[in-house]
């Protein structure tokens, strides 16, 4: 069967170089190539560094993508999911930018997980659910698994059929961590910047 969401993690925090912002794009290129709905994308971790060489790829990638025709031509709404907001004010205006030029296009789906953690996410989840029993809004019986999907950041997606965990990963560090209980894993022994976009589906 045909995915409908793939996730793909690339050690950008410990291999990181000037080809981030191609090899991103040669996988968006691919999502549209292979009519693929969604992808996300770990793009950096919550608990990772964050160098500036990496901020410096976010806003050059952010930039492309606001501009991008392919993006236009294929209507491919940009999603980021974290605590994106908590980086230097530039780095935000440039994610800013991609997701406001995107938000009213629903022809693909393109996430990255920035500043992202998975239990956190799921912490910020019961937080919401926590607020709204004790302001009486749901009943203690009302939650659900389907209701906390509704809280977490990747509400609006199914869960990903596939995640592809490159450098040689052998943890998805909570990428995704309430989506990812039945995803298939795919680990794949080759540096991102050496790995041929073309497997992204087999």
């Amino acid at each position: 069967m045909k995915p409908l969401h793939i996730a793909v993690y690339p050690d950008f925090v410990n291999h990181c170089n000037d080809n981030i912002v191609p090899f991103i794009m040669k996988l968006v290129s691919k999502q549209v190539d292979c009519s693929l709905p969604v992808l996300t994308i770990n793009m950096l971790p919550l608990y990772g560094k964050n160098p500036d060489k990496i901020h410096a790829e976010l806003i050059q990638l952010f930039s492309k993508l606001s501009q991008s025709k392919l993006v236009s031509e294929k209507q491919i709404k940009v999603s980021v999911l974290g605590k994106w907001y908590d980086l230097p004010d530039e780095v935000v205006e440039a994610l800013k930018n991609a997701v406001i030029s995107t938000k009213d296009y629903d022809g693909m789906f393109l996430n990255f997980c920035i500043n992202y953690d998975g239990q956190d996410d799921i912490v910020e989840a019961c937080k919401m659910v926590t607020r709204k029993v004790l302001t009486g809004k749901l009943n203690v019986d009302g939650i659900t698994a389907q209701f906390l999907k509704e809280n977490v950041y990747s509400s609006f997606f199914l869960p990903p059929n596939e995640m592809v965990l490159l450098d040689s990963k052998k943890t998805t560090d909570g990428f995704l961590l309430w989506d990812s209980a039945k995803t298939h894993i795919r680990y794949v022994d080759v540096p991102w910047d050496e790995w041929n976009v073309d497997e992204l589906i087999q």
